[in-house]
């Protein structure tokens, strides 16, 4: 019996130790640092996402904003090049067989025509009405010389290729060799309030005015 006494104090000891290093266990455990950690671990992830986010944004739009000046560079560059080559480049309009080019200063006849003849064309012969009413509109407002003249022969009109006259479009009253020394052709004069600004006239040759010269594409 004294034995089973001393047993019995024996697990009564044992289960207040354990019961005193539970309840140590349980005061050494703080319940609001386990619950602070995961809201730490939590908010500490975003916040380094949303840094990244942040910084790959502003490299992004740093990149497109170079790229944008990097274009608008280009685009002023090639405006500029295409300017200058309208501007040194002669320009021909090709509305048939021929390509046309009219000039940007005013020569006289003679000298109008050997500039065609420098660009391996020739002045403008104009056999049809659908060329004469092209030439009317890529003139616009300006005097041109045609490949036109009775130097030669006086009334006896011919064109540049020698070929006789045959085509008319004189405006009423021309060719009139006004004061004996009219003797090459032109079209846009505007005499008065006259709209017919695309007939020929005679006209002195040695007067300044542009030309138009002709080039035939149809190789023989």
């Amino acid at each position: 019996m004294s034995q089973n006494l001393v047993q019995t104090r024996g697990e009564r000891v044992e289960m207040v130790v354990d019961i005193y290093e539970s309840v140590d266990t349980v005061k050494g455990h703080d319940p609001n640092k386990e619950t602070e950690e995961p809201k730490t671990m939590r908010n500490s992830q975003p916040h380094h996402a949303v840094s990244e986010g942040s910084r790959c944004s502003r490299l992004t739009a740093a990149c497109l904003g170079l790229l944008c000046v990097l274009l608008l560079t280009v685009i002023i560059v090639l405006s500029v090049k295409f300017a200058r080559l309208t501007a040194s480049h002669v320009e021909w309009k090709c509305p048939n067989s021929s390509i046309y080019y009219i000039s940007t200063e005013e020569k006289s006849w003679s000298e109008s025509r050997q500039d065609c003849r420098d660009r391996g064309a020739d002045l403008v012969i104009i056999n049809s009405k659908q060329e004469q009413t092209f030439l009317e509109m890529f003139k616009g407002d300006k005097m041109t010389w045609i490949g036109l003249t009775d130097r030669d022969t006086e009334k006896v009109w011919k064109w540049v290729d020698d070929t006789v006259l045959t085509t008319e479009y004189w405006f009423a009253g021309e060719p009139n060799n006004y004061r004996g020394n009219e003797d090459c052709a032109a079209i846009g004069y505007k005499p008065g309030n006259s709209v017919s600004v695309g007939k020929w006239v005679d006209f002195h040759c040695d007067a300044k005015l542009f030309w138009i010269c002709e080039k035939n594409i149809i190789l023989n």
